[in-house]
């Protein structure tokens, strides 16, 4: 990833990749905000679908023909050229709208335009890319280049979604004209050989065509990939963008909603393009499994660091497994790199915004009511570093790995999985209050408590000190989350899977001598925190919450942080 960050040293480069990253930010725009403006315009999605097809037919009909020319005019001028053309042309649209005076036909002479002068810059920018680093470099500029259009696929349908529907479709397309105006500016700036060979090297534009044609024809991988992407375009991206913001507007009576959805397709090439190079791994497996898939998704040299030699590796994602003790490992490897730079790198730099971002999303979208993830961040801001906080499966545990805070010294978090997987968490938490040296929590769910009820008994006989902090929902959580829950009738579903205990948990606290401490705030909840871990015996902190609302509350949280990344790459 650095590598392909270094790359910007090159001046012809830097110019020419600052040319490419606004003009493709203006294709990401107009692309929706065409097909926002049309239905709005008119209604109509066969409107829609006529618009983008004169942007798209032209296209792909003078594609090879902007091939030929190409490659027999200075590459960076006829691109220049290009972003005139298209600056002009949306400048005029604009302008239309401006004075309410647009009318589809309008539209369809501008993209059909539009598109012809697309297909003259495409291949030439395509061609110029080579000639602007060494050749050993032309790889980390086509990465860095392929990285900066996934953030353009992100921002661009977010950044038109907001003008069209905020201020007025006439300055999306006023901003896309600034756009090709900037890149012509740019490019201007694009000092290489870029000699077009002589009248006398030239053959004519039919039999550059016809070599063209016999090129593609003669490898298989080159015309299978058109044919894919030509099937692709009527069958998959045709539907969304014609029928999308009529089926947002109508359906769910929120046109943004398709200028999000087309947003997000950007997201995950993103994530891809932000993939780690190589993974070094300290102990067991990650806890959550949508890190453990990402990982075993991801294209990197993936090493762990063992010190039990156990290979807990299932879905065989580790390239090499080394029983060392991790600490050392770390130091060797800390003396061996070279001192980094005094700024963090992009790379580093992006996550951490982006961890910072998720923060505090988390934070605004929790708000202020005590709730399960709240209980989980509470505990992650209120126990100090010498504690020890013993994690219960299914929902405490994920609830931990997401919304426990980041912290300099965090307390030490310890996690068993029972045969059942919530039993013997009771039991476990006292055998980890008996041999540590500072105050132990246990967040524990009502049936995980209820499997584990009878180790309560030995509170008094061990006279250790430890804090339960009982998470009750009437059930197991976790399985609300999951289709099951859509079982019918819905007292099956309850009786059967769900199994609330119907324990009173203040009497069980009464039947055990335990502290009972009920917390129905986030106030209330500190100060009972507060009151278990200065007490010397057992106690019991009691949040009572409601499993359909946890489930709602955990899927708005993903949709503001996935909205609050989104909105920074804007």
């Amino acid at each position: 990833m650095r590598a392909s960050f270094r790359v910007l040293g090159r001046p012809a480069f830097r110019n020419l990749w600052l040319a490419q990253t606004t003009s493709v930010l203006g294709d990401r725009l107009v692309l929706v905000a065409l097909a926002l403006f049309v239905t709005d315009l008119t209604g109509s999605a066969s409107d829609v679908g006529l618009v983008l097809a004169a942007g798209t037919v032209p296209f792909v009909a003078f594609l090879l023909v902007g091939g030929v020319w190409a490659d027999r005019l200075p590459r960076a001028r006829l691109m220049v050229g290009t972003d005139l053309v298209r600056a002009g042309l949306h400048g005029l649209l604009a302008v239309l709208i401006f004075t309410e005076t647009v009318q589809v036909w309008h539209l369809v002479v501008i993209e059909a335009l539009f598109g012809t002068a697309q297909a003259f810059f495409r291949p030439a920018s395509t061609g110029l890319l080579p000639r602007t680093v060494p050749a050993a470099e032309i790889q980390e500029a086509h990465a860095l280049t392929n990285m900066t259009n996934n953030v353009a696929e992100l921002t661009g349908p977010a950044l038109a979604t907001a003008l069209v529907l905020g201020v007025g479709a006439g300055w999306a397309f006023a901003l896309d004209a600034v756009t090709f105006l900037v890149s012509a500016w740019f490019l201007l700036r694009v000092d290489v050989a870029d000699a077009p060979p002589t009248a006398a090297e030239r053959s004519t534009v039919l039999s550059d065509l016809a070599e063209g044609f016999g090129h593609v024809r003669s490898r298989p991988w080159v015309w299978v990939t058109v044919a894919v992407f030509a099937l692709a375009v009527p069958l998959g991206y045709g539907p969304l963008f014609v029928l999308g913001p009529a089926v947002a507007g109508g359906t769910y009576d929120s046109a943004a909603l398709f200028g999000i959805a087309t947003a997000l397709l950007g997201a995950g090439a993103l994530a891809g393009a932000t993939r780690p190079d190589v993974v070094l791994r300290v102990g067991d497996l990650p806890t959550g499994k949508p890190l453990r898939e990402w990982l075993a998704g991801a294209d990197a040299i993936q090493v762990g660091l063992d010190p039990e030699g156990a290979w807990q590796d299932p879905a065989a994602t580790l390239d090499l497994s080394l029983p060392a003790e991790p600490a050392g490992v770390l130091a060797e490897l800390a003396g061996r790199l070279a001192p980094g730079p005094a700024e963090p790198p992009p790379y580093l730099s992006g996550w951490l915004r982006a961890d910072q971002l998720a923060a505090s999303a988390l934070d605004t979208t929790l708000g202020e009511q005590l709730s399960e993830p709240r209980v989980a961040r509470e505990l992650g801001l209120g126990l100090p570093p010498e504690a020890t906080l013993v994690v219960s499966a299914s929902m405490p545990i994920r609830d931990v790995e997401t919304f426990f805070p980041a912290r300099e010294s965090p307390p030490r978090v310890l996690s068993n999985r029972g045969a059942n997987g919530i039993d013997g968490v009771v039991s476990t938490a006292f055998g980890v209050a008996a041999g540590s040296p500072g105050p132990v929590v246990a967040l524990i769910g009502d049936v995980a408590l209820a499997y584990d009820v009878g180790a309560l008994v030995s509170a008094r006989r061990l006279r250790l000190a430890l804090t339960l902090v009982l998470i009750d929902n009437e059930g197991g959580g976790i399985f609300d989350f999951l289709p099951v829950a859509d079982t019918r009738p819905h007292d099956t579903y309850e009786v059967h899977v769900a199994t609330p205990t119907g324990l009173d948990f203040a009497d069980v606290a009464v039947a055990f001598g335990l502290r009972y401490l009920p917390a129905t705030s986030v106030p209330e909840f500190r100060r009972a925190l507060d009151a278990g871990l200065a007490d010397d015996g057992v106690c019991l902190v009691h949040v009572h919450t409601d499993r359909a609302h946890n489930v709602r509350l955990h899927r708005r949280v993903w949709n503001d942080v996935e909205r609050a990344l989104a909105d920074d790459h804007r």
